[in-house]
């Protein structure tokens, strides 16, 4: 947000000399008020800083975007539930991340748009946020249907602190944005006589293309009953330590049930990625260890992932999702899980005992001040 600020402020002083007063003090404003929510936000930001995991969590290339997404859809819109599926298949990152999608019928407005009025200084301000905005979201490398090629400016990204992990294709949050604006402006010019039929029917069509899939494609997650009805987290014992398997599951929602359990139990979570060192060693190993596994699983791998669990203090293994690696492997153990809900909880023989610690008190305490005082 504030490169992006930064960015539309800049290029709009550079281009609207006739706003430069007005630009200046929304620049005293702006930093008025970043300056007062760092203070409001300190004791977070300072927490953020000392915990700085000093590596890069995300790769910028895995989570860029295509530049033919740009009028190639993906299937979460109608469209791209046919011959473009093929294409899209290619794109990096995952349904989630390729958003750079505005559609063949947006992309002729923006150029009709760009042509007609070409000599307005505030249309160029926008078509220069729009492709600025497009070339940062495609990231340090011009991806094209899910080939490397070029190098790109945001390949500078890379080697600014606090910027070396951004995800480039949510800059497409801003074409989206940009995009939008023109195509008001462009629908609301007085069009000359011919015009009006044919502006109507291409903005008709931008709707069409833009059309979402609807819930065949993607569909709210209701909470798990595990979570709702606090079985799950009745079954960990408070002070007791778990591991949610397997990692990156969409199914995964033990961070939620240790939080609407009042922090009683420790986890160790992939989505939560700036974690000890040790515990970063673990997950490596038990991805290795799953990734080598095929069903079904040999007890050899099964008594690894075992020792594994048991060395690092482990006592609870939860499992969303029962048709995979690391399940199958678990099952090899012939260790009785008890299931809750739907969901399965294995108890390691070899963990540690389960205790309240004094930490996870003062967690619990904090936890329901913030409840009550909230």
């Amino acid at each position: 947000m504030l490169v992006g600020g930064a960015i539309a402020g800049l290029a709009a002083f550079a281009l609207l000399p006739e706003q430069r007063a007005a630009l200046r003090r929304a620049t005293v404003w702006s930093a008025a008020g970043l300056a007062g929510a760092s203070l409001m936000l300190a004791p977070l930001l300072v927490a953020m800083l000392r915990d700085d995991p000093g590596r890069v969590l995300n790769s910028a290339t895995a989570y860029s975007a295509d530049l033919l997404n740009l009028i190639v859809p993906t299937r979460v819109t109608v469209l791209g539930r046919t011959l473009a599926a093929a294409i899209a298949s290619h794109f990096a990152g995952n349904i989630a991340e390729q958003d750079a999608y505005l559609g063949l019928p947006m992309v002729a407005i923006v150029g009709w748009f760009a042509v007609s009025r070409r000599s307005d200084r505030t249309v160029r301000l926008l078509l220069a946020l729009l492709i600025t905005a497009i070339v940062l979201s495609l990231g340090p490398r011009l991806q094209i249907g899910g080939h490397l090629t070029i190098w790109l400016p945001g390949a500078l990204l890379q080697h600014v602190p606090f910027l070396d992990d951004v995800l480039p294709t949510r800059f497409s949050m801003y074409t989206a944005l940009i995009a939008a604006v023109i195509a008001s402006r462009w629908l609301a010019d007085r069009p000359a006589r011919w015009h009006p039929r044919l502006r109507w029917l291409l903005a008709s069509l931008a709707v069409v293309a833009l059309a979402p899939a609807g819930s065949s494609a993607l569909r709210w997650e209701a909470t798990p009953r595990a979570i709702s009805s606090g079985t799950l987290a009745r079954a960990l014992p408070g002070g007791s330590t778990a591991i949610s398997l397997p990692f990156w599951d969409p199914k995964d929602r033990s961070l939620y049930a240790q939080a609407t359990s009042g922090m009683r139990f420790r986890l160790i979570d992939e989505w939560v990625q700036n974690m000890p060192p040790r515990y970063q060693r673990l997950v490596a190993s038990i991805n290795h260890l799953t990734e080598l596994s095929d069903a079904p699983a040999s007890r050899s791998g099964a008594a690894q992932l075992e020792r594994k669990l048991t060395a690092a203090g482990i006592e609870y293994v939860i499992v969303w999702d029962t048709d995979n690696a690391a399940s199958r492997l678990l099952s090899a153990l012939h260790l009785k899980p008890e299931r809750v809900d739907g969901v399965l909880v294995y108890r390691l023989t070899g963990g540690a005992p389960s205790r309240s610690t004094s930490r996870t008190g003062t967690v619990q305490q904090a936890v329901r001040f913030l409840q009550q005082h909230a």
